[in-house]
């Protein structure tokens, strides 16, 4: 039993806790005996503050302009993807296993090997996130997440606004929902029905692939928040969807994604060269703040 220093926090050091459960997800006993209080004091500050902080980001209109995007277009969507709006993927976290035995099967991830929780992020090209959807447990497709993610409503208000195209995996098979309000979508082309792609369809593919990666790290980035990293116990589920747009939100505020030094094409072949400098590039950033 560790030793009670005080009855409560002032509101920044609650903040604060709360901030290191997030970045590294530290266990409530061991965040009670830091910060000398109880564990149920800790549990409490936690769901107060994700809470809070979730209900004041989410005012904030992370959806930019065709306009705004346009303006901060990487160069290497200028050559060749000159009107990309956003890029998009589907991203998984774990959660513990249900005691439910319906459950345990409905949120069975079979390449993850775990139970999991999957939702729909969506960056501009130059990797800021403007939307998480809410959290899906069970099997559901990159298509079906899109319909029913609320993404595909946002994107009838820039109806009438021509040229405009979006960005994403061969999973993501909405062509039909995109045409329906004018928007363009560019996937990597697959094969149907036919052996083998043609030389113009690889080209094309790895350079969708060498732009789409942008979508990646900025799930990379987001996951560096270590509470995501790790299996979110039963008891959180009831926050998760919280938690998972406080943690997307919170990466806006780090230094830009896309530094306009590393503004270009990644090769695919260097994909861990490109997270190394990324990470070293973004390490200097804020090594150089006040």
């Amino acid at each position: 039993m560790h030793q009670l220093v005080r009855t409560k926090l002032d509101p920044i050091n609650q903040f604060f806790l709360t901030l290191i459960k997030l970045k590294l997800n530290l266990h409530n006993f061991d965040l009670a005996v830091r910060f000398g209080i109880s564990q149920s004091l800790v549990s409490k500050y936690i769901t107060t503050w994700i809470c809070f902080q979730y209900q004041h980001l989410n005012e904030i209109k992370w959806m930019p302009s065709p306009a705004q995007v346009a303006g901060t277009l990487p160069d290497a969507f200028h050559r060749k993807y000159s009107n990309t709006f956003a890029i998009i993927d589907g991203s998984k976290i774990f959660i513990q296993t249900p005691s439910d035995l319906h459950l345990q099967a409905s949120t069975w991830s079979q390449n993850k090997h775990h139970n999991t929780a999957k939702f729909l992020v969506v960056c501009t090209p130059n990797g800021v996130i403007s939307y998480i959807s809410p959290l899906y447990f069970g099997s559901i497709s990159d298509v079906e997440l899109t319909r029913i993610s609320g993404y595909s409503s946002l994107l009838q208000k820039l109806e009438g606004q021509n040229g405009i195209s979006i960005m994403a995996d061969k999973g993501f098979t909405i062509e039909d929902q995109l045409k329906a309000i004018g928007i363009v979508l560019n996937i990597p082309p697959f094969l149907s029905g036919c052996q083998q792609l043609s030389a113009n369809d690889v080209m094309k593919g790895r350079s969708i692939a060498s732009l789409r990666i942008h979508v990646e790290l900025a799930i990379r980035r987001m996951k560096s928040y270590s509470i995501l990293k790790e299996e979110i116990p039963v008891s959180m589920i009831p926050l998760a969807n919280h938690i998972v747009s406080v943690c997307a939100w919170l990466t806006n505020f780090q230094p830009a994604l896309i530094p306009p030094s590393m503004q270009t094409e990644i090769d695919d072949t260097d994909v861990e060269a490109y997270f190394q400098n990324l990470d070293d590039n973004c390490s200097s950033s804020s090594d150089g703040e006040d």
